[in-house]
């Protein structure tokens, strides 16, 4: 069983990238794009984060 290692992101990577990507950076907006992973405290983005268990896709053991 291998697991993909997904990016993940600080606060502030997570501003950076939203700047980047002309979106607004106010914390609405950043759940709109990332999600708090309570297993391992890094935020992911929405894509790597299936939120069954409020964890990332890299912590789920499923």
């Amino acid at each position: 069983m291998s697991q993909n290692k997904i990016p993940k992101y600080t606060e502030e990577e997570i501003v950076e990238w939203l700047k980047q990507n002309g979106k607004s950076t106010n914390r609405e907006d950043r759940a709109n794009y990332f999600r708090w992973c309570d297993h391992c405290g890094a935020y992911v983005h929405v894509d790597d984060y299936s939120g069954a268990n409020d964890i990332c896709d890299d912590c789920d053991p499923l």
